[in-house]
């Protein structure tokens, strides 16, 4: 063996003098280990393995002359023979190395072993050797005293992966991907593995890369576990949110072949889900979020944006910010429900389009025309119908689906507009054969129709009332879109700059998201003073968002409408559900009661059009019935 080389060499009459080193072996039980090394022609103690060690825990057993209790007692003694000569004839630094371990019974059985196996230094120890170490303790010694003993190891390799780090500092790098089994305590960077020193479970620390699975799968575990050990530094939340999941998700994986995280699609997802339950695991929401997490980290990192990827992140694209509205973000564009792959991939080609300059439509329009082409292709799904199948019946059937939920006439056109817009795009690429529609089924005729938003003066001061109840910021968000009637979006994009005062009147300067332009309006004084003093109080800079969120864009309009919608029935307003547009009819109909003509209100709530200002002037028609009222009211009697 390679091992005896490094032992001081012994002749082979020397045998008996090699067993004199343990003083722990004498008699009965020395003379039964000299019989069993006779009979199985070993004449020097250097030769011995691990594989005679336990060979001869099985003839122990196998002497009938032996009572139980004896057998039990005889079994270490050709190990305590071996490994106390090992020990006291070997030269390496090992020797010294082991003085760490402070039992002496731990450190003989650890020491004589990592000899055996020809290690010359803590340095050489290897996730494989503990793994051996373990099978040979699981053989060895009770099960309670396991860890005690795998400990030993852990620490014998902690020192020298700490020494390591501290004669080379750019030790982070060598954390390279290999086809081999990788065990987090024995990172090479010390304070990374002595992170994992006391998780019980040293199981989850195991990641297998030496498995016979898809090589881009074990690479994509790899780089996100790197990357998590590398930039997430809180124990707790790295192991629960990220080394737990991961090596779930990992496992689920290999078993499903799995073999691109980011071809995974929402049925795969709810599989994971299903795995996890499986093993009892109560933190479903939590754990599979590694999904996400993962796939984001994959799709942003990676040198050329991967259109195959079933989810795209927006962090990945340089969108112009006009495209963008702040405060409604939308951080992912989702193919996963599509099931059909070639429905799926086209539907992606289609959206890669629309992302580029040349569609110049808004990211929010963007997702509401995948919606209704994902709704279009889930209806293909469920009848295993791929694009290229498709003909006019499929397309009838689907707007009969529609027409069955009872929706408006506008909402259908809508839909159907983008579904003919999707099909015209793969017929142009020479994807799909044109179909020709019979005439008339396609859209629904539109009658103008108008809704009353306008609320009570009551209503209007019910809520004003519930405002010393709401946080600051709530109430100013509120005022900012109620009292000037401008879109909750837009109060919640307002920046440090957006208020001002000439002397005379107050002005609030802002972005329209869907008009994609600026403009000024008048608003009250009171609002203006009242915001200047929180901007000022609040140190917010004229490029600041004033109301933030917790990364310091602009608070999300949805979970503003969400959380004042609870407040509200919290503090007793119950009997109101609120809209933030509702204000805005408010302020338009109040305006129009005024005498204000309607173009200067239609500028004032930034419209492009006259008709869609009509929808926000809740009884028109009241007004003009008034008007006539006092005209014959004045009309002279011939």
């Amino acid at each position: 063996m390679a091992a005896t080389i490094l032992r001081i060499a012994q002749p082979k009459s020397y045998i008996e003098e090699q067993c004199t080193y343990c003083k722990g072996v004498t008699g009965v039980r020395l003379s039964v280990v000299k019989e069993y090394l006779r009979s199985i022609k070993i004449d020097s103690l250097d030769v011995v393995d691990e594989e005679i060690l336990l060979d001869y825990r099985g003839y122990i057993e196998s002497l009938n002359e032996l009572s139980e209790n004896q057998s039990k007692y005889y079994k270490n003694s050709l190990e305590q023979v071996v490994f106390s000569y090992l020990i006291a004839t070997y030269n390496k630094p090992i020797i010294s190395e082991c003085e760490l371990i402070n039992e002496c019974a731990i450190r003989n059985k650890t020491l004589g072993y990592l000899i055996i196996h020809g290690i010359n230094s803590s340095e050489d120890i290897t996730y494989s050797l503990r793994e051996q170490y373990e099978f040979y303790l699981q053989k060895t010694i009770s099960n309670s005293s396991l860890d005690k003993y795998l400990k030993s190891m852990d620490v014998l390799k902690l020192a020298s992966i700490r020494k390591q780090c501290e004669e080379n500092y750019l030790l982070r790098d060598k954390f390279l991907y290999k086809n081999e089994k990788v065990f987090l305590l024995y990172h090479p960077v010390y304070t990374v593995a002595e992170s994992f020193y006391y998780i019980q479970n040293k199981m989850e620390l195991v990641f297998d890369f030496s498995l016979d699975v898809s090589e881009v799968l074990k690479q994509q575990i790899f780089n996100m576990l790197k990357n998590v050990l590398e930039t997430n530094t809180d124990r707790h939340d790295r192991r629960e949110r990220f080394i737990v999941p991961l090596g779930l998700l990992y496992r689920f994986s290999v078993e499903h072949g799995v073999k691109d995280l980011e071809q995974l699609i929402d049925k795969d997802i709810k599989l994971f889900k299903d795995y996890l339950r499986s093993f009892g695991i109560q933190k479903i929401d939590i754990y599979s979020q590694i999904i996400d997490n993962i796939r984001k980290f994959l799709f942003v990192n990676s040198k050329q944006i991967n259109w195959s990827a079933n989810v795209w992140y927006l962090d990945r694209f340089n969108i112009k910010e006009e495209r963008l509205n702040p405060a409604r973000e939308i951080l992912k564009i989702n193919f996963g429900r599509i099931n059909n792959a070639f429905n799926r991939d086209s539907a992606k080609k289609y959206i890669k389009y629309l992302l580029g300059p040349s569609a110049n439509i808004s990211i929010q329009t963007l997702r509401c025309r995948l919606y209704d082409i994902i709704d279009f292709l889930e209806f293909l799904d469920e009848r295993n119908l791929s694009l290229l199948e498709l003909d006019i019946e499929d397309i009838e059937g689907y707007s009969k689906t529609l027409e069955e939920k009872d929706i408006l006439p506008e909402t259908f056109n809508t839909r159907m507009y983008s579904i003919e817009a999707f099909l015209n795009y793969l017929v142009v690429k020479k994807i799909l054969q044109e179909i020709h529609p019979r005439e008339g089924i396609y859209y629904k005729k539109v009658f103008p129709r108008h809704y009353d938003r306008r609320l009570s003066m009551d209503t209007q001061y019910k809520v004003l009332k519930t405002l010393k109840q709401m946080p600051l910021g709530w109430r100013l968000i509120f005022l900012c879109a109620s009292q000037p009637g401008i879109r909750i979006s837009e109060a919640c994009c307002l920046k440090g700059d957006s208020f001002s005062f000439d002397g005379d009147d107050a002005w609030l300067r802002m972005y329209q998201g869907k008009l994609k332009k600026e403009k000024m309006i008048p608003i009250p004084k009171a609002l203006f003073y009242l915001m200047n003093d929180y901007i000022r109080k609040s140190g917010i800079t004229a490029s600041d968002y004033i109301f933030k969120n917790k990364k310091g864009g602009a608070y999300d309009a949805g979970t503003f409408t969400k959380n004042f919608k609870k407040k509200l029935k919290e503090v007793g307003v119950t009997d109101y559900n609120y809209k933030s547009h509702d204000f805005r009819h408010c302020v338009a109909t109040e305006l129009y009661e005024s005498n204000v003509p309607l173009e200067v209100i239609r500028d004032y709530l930034g419209h492009d059009e006259t008709e869609m200002t009509k929808r926000y002037i809740d009884d028109m028609q009241s007004k003009a019935d008034k008007e006539n009222d006092r005209y014959f009211k004045n009309i002279k009697l011939i």
